[in-house]
């Protein structure tokens, strides 16, 4: 997002006049309203992570506690 935003690529670093915590602000604050990817993608998981253990009757919470079964890997999530 940062290489679109400005311009960027491999060969050529463009001058950035406004850094990248401003960006990543709510709009109402002064900033573009771009959203930090990395939280996102840990909200997800979060998310993810709660329905695995709440809801058992879900196929796709199925199929990933067979596999983790299958590999050991409960104690990942205990």
């Amino acid at each position: 997002a940062r290489g679109f935003l400005w311009g960027d690529n491999e060969e050529n670093r463009r001058i950035h006049h406004i850094n990248w915590d401003t960006v990543t602000q709510i709009k109402k604050r002064g900033g573009l309203g771009i959203r930090r990817m990395r939280k996102v993608n840990m909200a997800m998981l979060a998310t993810r992570s709660w329905r695995l253990f709440k809801d058992e009757q879900a196929l796709w919470e199925k199929v990933v506690k067979e596999s983790m079964a299958r590999y050991n890997m409960n104690q990942v999530f205990i």
